[in-house]
């Protein structure tokens, strides 16, 4: 960043600024990924502002189906979600949609499929309760390892995966804490 930048940055980040501390760790797990031993260079322009527009990215939202769909929060009768003709809602990051399929409030929890187009590489997260992912089709890389179909993962609460990652895309059945319970 330029002085000027990086000072106001790291203003935010002394100030606590829980939105810069994020998008700080998020920039530098991919960068220690990706760059390992390299040598510093100046970026350009064009790369600072996509850096900027990936820290300026909102927590993703899984929920919004769930304000608007009965079904979903149905425990008086079966529930059947046909894949044919479902819709996919889109997230916050481009190339990731996502289906309801449960919210039970009492217990906090969501159920949904989350899909992510190739090369999608969707931002690191808090969980502030166990994250379980199973992935249904193709490929999703976090925590340092490639998944494949029938491949599960489970984050604890306050666990980090970094940012994953799919190549080819790939469908995942995640149950996560319900951060809007209402």
């Amino acid at each position: 960043l330029p002085p000027a930048d990086a000072e106001a940055f790291e203003d935010r980040l002394r100030s606590g600024d829980q939105r810069a501390i994020d998008a700080f760790e998020r920039v530098r797990l991919a960068s220690d990924a990706f760059l390992g031993d390299a040598r510093p260079v100046e970026p350009t322009a064009a790369l600072r502002a996509r850096v900027a527009a990936i820290a300026e990215l909102d927590p993703p939202k899984f929920a919004s189906q769930a304000q608007t769909d009965p079904n979903v929060t149905d425990l008086s009768q079966n529930v059947v979600i046909r894949a044919a003709g479902a819709e996919w809602s889109p997230m916050d990051v481009p190339g990731a949609y996502s289906r309801t399929l449960f919210v039970d409030r009492q217990a906090k929890r969501l159920t949904l499929l989350i899909k992510l187009d190739p090369g999608v590489v969707y931002p690191d997260h808090d969980h502030p309760g166990v994250e379980e992912c199973l992935v249904l089709e193709g490929d999703l890389t976090l925590s340092g390892q490639t998944l494949g179909p029938s491949d599960y993962i489970r984050i604890p609460p306050g666990g980090r995966h970094g940012d994953p990652t799919t190549r080819n895309g790939c469908v995942l059945l995640v149950t996560s804490p319900l951060l809007d319970a209402a």
